[in-house]
């Protein structure tokens, strides 16, 4: 599937162009991965040994920035995650590839205090602490940001204190190419904004920084590639 998106990302027919000299020559599927975690599990469960429940379920997740562990875990109706504990920045990976770095991300998300901010992640590195993120917050003053995450650090790349989302909106990161747009329920709230830091990366995640528990949650987490129609 990676190949496959490679093949239509840069409008290529053959597929032997990505393959390095001395590897098979394994054949290529159509790219169409869809992931998703509907966070159905015993309450208390932290995310880090939570198994992603849902039709598109099925793999792990691990903690790329922690400071208080557990940092997410399973709400107390056993249906959805919240911030664990108080704390600064803290970010997740859904343990599974997408077939291409132009993909989306996307929760139903929800911060009750101003000051906490939640969001999902999209291009994530699978072995290091890198990825795009969009966050937001409905508590006080309306906010989105896009920021990039490289070797850990984080760095602002583009704001928006207009159209404060509301508890539950579907929050949704596309990541096509350069282009990084933030969407609330299908309608653009920050971007289509440019950045070429990041240019690989097929996993996507959550992030948020609270200033208490229960301040940040996430529910119905889906991603999946913007070139196989997903956008």
């Amino acid at each position: 599937k990676l190949l496959g998106g490679w093949m239509r990302q840069f409008g290529l027919s053959e597929h032997r162009v990505f393959l390095p000299p001395g590897l098979p020559d394994e054949w290529w599927l159509p790219p169409s991965t869809t992931i998703g975690d509907t966070f159905t599990d015993v309450a208390g469960t932290d995310l880090a040994v939570h198994t992603a429940s849902g039709p598109n379920g099925g793999f792990a997740w691990v903690i790329t920035k922690s400071n208080f562990a557990p940092d997410m875990e399973i709400n107390a109706a056993g249906t959805g995650l919240t911030i664990a504990d108080i704390g600064n920045y803290t970010r997740s990976r859904a343990q599974s590839d997408l077939a291409s770095a132009n993909h989306y991300s996307q929760a139903d998300v929800s911060t009750s205090v101003a000051g906490s901010d939640g969001g999902v992640t999209a291009r994530s590195a699978s072995a290091s602490d890198e990825c795009y993120t969009y966050q937001r917050t409905d508590g006080g003053t309306a906010w989105h940001e896009l920021e990039k995450v490289i070797a850990g650090v984080r760095t602002e790349l583009f704001t928006n204190n207009l159209n404060a989302p509301a508890t539950g909106d579907t929050q949704r990161l596309e990541v096509d190419g350069s282009s990084l747009t933030g969407k609330i329920n299908g309608v653009t709230r920050i971007g289509p904004s440019t950045d070429t830091s990041i240019s690989t990366g097929v996993r996507a995640g959550l992030t948020a920084r609270a200033n208490g528990p229960l301040r940040v949650s996430w529910d119905n987490f889906e991603a999946a590639d913007l070139t196989a129609g997903g956008g």
